[in-house]
């Protein structure tokens, strides 16, 4: 699985390859992504990591059950996520 390093500083200070999802910005999609925090993801700092439990662990009060929340995201980000993705691509 591949997933993009993600951060709660700096949020607002985006550089090329970064978008954000805040709670006041995008409330539906931070409700779907299962954010805790206002993040930024970073799609320079792509990372491959198995699915296990080293990287994927069920927290210790599961609010959706046995398995890990990964969180989805939401159709009005895909432009945003699009082009962080493809700024690095260059």
């Amino acid at each position: 699985m591949q997933v993009a390093y993600g951060t709660s500083k700096r949020v607002s200070q985006l550089n090329s390859g970064e978008f954000a999802i805040t709670r006041s910005m995008h409330p539906a999609a931070f409700e779907l992504a299962g954010l805790a925090f206002d993040t930024k993801f970073d799609c320079r700092a792509l990372v491959d990591l198995p699915w296990s439990e080293r990287f994927f662990k069920t927290p210790p009060r599961p609010a959706h059950g046995q398995t890990p929340k990964l969180g989805t995201l939401h159709a009005s980000m895909f432009r945003a996520a699009q082009a962080a993705f493809l700024a690095v691509q260059a």
